[in-house]
């Protein structure tokens, strides 16, 4: 079965599959995705755990900060996020805090400049009903490393630039 979507005239828009993250945003130009075949290619990379995730990853809404704030979170922006959110009569549920919570890729850690009390900030998340995760990436490239920006793996989500966060790192040899 294959769906086409018309698009408008110079509408662009994005999808979910992260290989095709370097053909986003969609509608430059053709494109096509057997999810089928890129289902059966990615489920042979999965070890299960033998456990199901929690329940509430499939019951409870999933919001994610790269919406209104891509590279540039803050424990300020994330918990005013989440007041809106509630504000606006929606459920809580499941908020991932996006890329740029640490000061580097492959580190793990706050950016402390960003988010000054980690802990004070989930808990206040949790005491709101939200369930917390964070965008993690492993530093690990499979591209030549280089300085951010310099190498097609550290390039914008769009493709079309370098990586706008001051001061990042690809990870490369770390």
């Amino acid at each position: 079965m294959t769906l086409r979507i018309p698009l408008l005239p110079g509408e662009l828009w994005w999808g979910g599959a992260v290989l095709d993250g370097t053909a986003m945003p969609f509608g430059r130009t053709a494109f096509a995705r057997d999810l089928a075949v890129s289902a059966d290619a990615y489920l042979s990379q999965i070890r299960p755990a033998g456990r199901a995730p929690a329940r509430r990853m499939f019951r409870a809404p999933q919001y994610n900060t790269w919406i209104d704030m891509p590279y540039t979170p803050t424990q300020e922006s994330v918990l005013g996020y989440a007041r809106r959110i509630l504000d606006l009569g929606m459920p809580p549920g499941v908020l991932m805090i996006d890329d740029s919570w640490s000061p580097a890729y492959g580190t793990w850690v706050f950016d402390r400049a960003r988010f000054p009390d980690p802990p004070g900030m989930i808990a206040t998340l949790r005491e709101a009903g939200f369930a917390v995760m964070l965008r993690w990436g492993s530093g690990i490239r499979t591209t030549r490393c280089g300085p951010a920006g310099g190498s097609a793996a550290s390039r914008s989500p769009s493709g079309s630039g370098t990586n706008p966060r001051p001061g990042a790192t690809t990870g490369c040899g770390r």
